[in-house]
């Protein structure tokens, strides 16, 4: 999955990261079907964005000399 959202919610804010919930799903709608839930759930959501590009974080960096 190159393309997609994420999704961070947690229930109260200024929340602590142990009671996060941070979710990836696949397109448009899944994320609106998961920010409806939540939402029911009592969850605040915090951010939705989407994923346009994707480092590969197996590139060798070289330095400039």
């Amino acid at each position: 999955m190159d393309q997609g959202y994420f999704l961070i919610a947690g229930k109260t804010e200024g929340f602590s990261y142990e009671d996060a919930i941070i979710l990836r799903c696949g397109s448009e709608i899944d994320a609106e079907s998961l920010v409806n839930s939540l939402r029911h759930e009592g969850y605040t959501i915090f951010y939705v964005t989407k994923t346009v590009d994707r480092i590969d974080d197996n590139v060798a960096i070289e330095e400039a000399e």
